[in-house]
């Protein structure tokens, strides 16, 4: 047998084998007649429940890390094959995975899929915001700091190879930095103004989702993009309306940082750190901003 395989083959031979073993013990498709919110139905393709939305999505979806303007046609052939949801973030290709994707929607038309980004900012700048008190304490503080970060990896075992695959250079330091804003945060988060540098943050990021993309509304938001540790996903509910935490481990008085409505309906679910919602419409409450949507 000749194993002489490059890294494309391998991949190609592997994931082989394991959509076969998957599809083997797979859950079973929607029925054609099953209750929900249908967009792009087409014959022979199956379709589920998107957690707990009402969203009827193709079993197999549209990644978008490598659509760009000039590189969206695999976008529209997956439409006409019965692809209905699509995935995107700001951070893919620094915004131009969005701009690939709004071709790729006036051909195939806005409502005719499920449309899902990401609050790629939230943990850049969390970090960022979180390490700029670090470097103003002194030596011994950030010395202890550092120390707890580490006992937090080693007693997860966070940093084991069956648990951290690694399959990317970047992937271990992303996920110490995480263990140390979680330190700094523990101790010293209540020094982060948080509406400026948290939630506009956020409101901007949307706000230029949105305009990338030339729609007005979002189908799914995804919020934090790229968790590392528990405490980004924590941390990032007071985007969602829950509480922050105040020096002492106290906390204040809940604030809705936006309000997260669906058309001719003020229900919205929330599920393992992401907003799932039908027809998302942002509008910050008390800041003078249009809501964004229809």
């Amino acid at each position: 047998m000749d194993l002489d395989l490059d890294r494309r083959e391998f991949l190609q031979w592997t994931t082989s084998a394991a959509l076969l073993s998957a599809l083997s013990v797979k859950a079973d498709a929607a029925s054609d007649d099953s209750n929900g919110e249908w967009r792009n139905k087409r014959p022979g393709v199956s379709y589920r429940r998107l957690g707990r939305t009402n969203f009827m999505v193709s079993e197999i979806i549209c990644g978008g890390n490598h659509v760009r303007p000039d590189n969206y046609r695999h976008v529209v052939e997956a439409f006409e094959l019965g692809l209905n949801y699509f995935d995107t973030a700001i951070a893919y290709g620094g915004g131009r995975s969005q701009l690939g994707y709004a071709k790729a929607l006036k051909e195939v038309g806005r409502e005719n899929v499920f449309l899902a980004s990401k609050a790629s900012p939230w943990l850049s700048n969390r970090n960022q915001q979180l390490r700029a008190i670090f470097e103003s304490l002194s030596e011994a503080d950030q010395g202890k700091l550092r120390a707890q970060a580490a006992e937090s990896l080693a007693a997860r075992k966070a940093l084991d190879d069956d648990y951290l695959c690694r399959y990317f250079d970047a992937q271990q330091p992303a996920l110490e930095a995480s263990a140390l804003s979680a330190a700094i945060n523990a101790k010293y988060g209540h020094k982060v103004d948080r509406p400026k540098n948290y939630k506009q943050v956020m409101i901007d990021n949307v706000h230029e989702t949105l305009t990338k993309l030339e729609t007005d509304y979002l189908d799914v938001f995804m919020c934090p993009h790229a968790a590392n540790t528990r405490e980004d996903v924590t941390d990032s509910r007071d985007l969602r309306g829950v509480r922050g935490t105040e020096e002492g481990g106290q906390s204040p008085p809940s604030r809705r940082l936006f309000s997260l409505r669906s058309r001719g309906s003020d229900r919205w679910s929330r599920r393992d750190g992401s907003v799932l919602r039908r027809h998302v419409r942002l509008q910050h409450r008390q800041s003078g901003l249009p809501a964004v949507g229809a």
